[in-house]
């Protein structure tokens, strides 16, 4: 629903192997259609970033569809194992000149596997030092579809009738 805070947008998975990873930032992406998927779907254009109920960083979509993370907390990525990282937002409220004007925008926030490196994913290997690139391939999240309302459904009791034959 619009003006929802702390929606899950996406969930992604890290792994590592040979030594464990620090994650130094992640590079996401809104995805989808042109009409869908607006920065603006965003109260001011902010995703978190968490780990597990504590929250380790932030990404702002400045201008476009891309965005880095910032972390602020140290993410480790264990050796041989994984860690998944909880993407959230603040879906912006529906108003009549507002910024979302209509129900229905199909908000998507992925992985940007397209943008690796120093200026995308990147970690370092805890033991080594060495900079350690994120994977190529961007994900595909089911999105979340915002409206302005939504129904309310409640089970009601069944009637008992009595029928008599005669």
């Amino acid at each position: 629903s619009s003006g929802t805070t702390g929606v899950t947008l996406s969930k992604i998975k890290f792994s590592a192997t040979n030594e464990n990873i620090n994650l130094k930032q992640i590079a996401l992406r809104l995805s989808g259609t042109t009409a869908s998927s607006s920065r603006s779907d965003l109260v001011a254009s902010k995703v978190t970033v968490w780990d597990g109920t504590t929250q380790v960083g932030e990404a702002v979509f400045p201008t476009s569809i891309t965005a880095t993370s910032t972390l602020t907390t140290t993410v480790v990525i264990p050796n041989g194992g994984a860690k998944v990282l909880t993407i959230k937002g603040d879906i912006s409220p529906i108003a009549f000149n507002g910024v979302i004007n209509k129900s229905g925008d199909l908000l998507k926030v992925d992985y940007d596997g397209a943008n690796v490196g120093l200026n995308g994913t990147y970690g370092t290997g805890v033991s080594s030092g060495a900079t350690v690139n994120g994977g190529t391939t961007n994900t595909a999240a089911s999105g979340v579809r915002i409206m302005r309302a939504y129904p309310t459904i409640a089970k009601l009791a069944v009637p008992s009738i009595l029928l008599q034959g005669g």
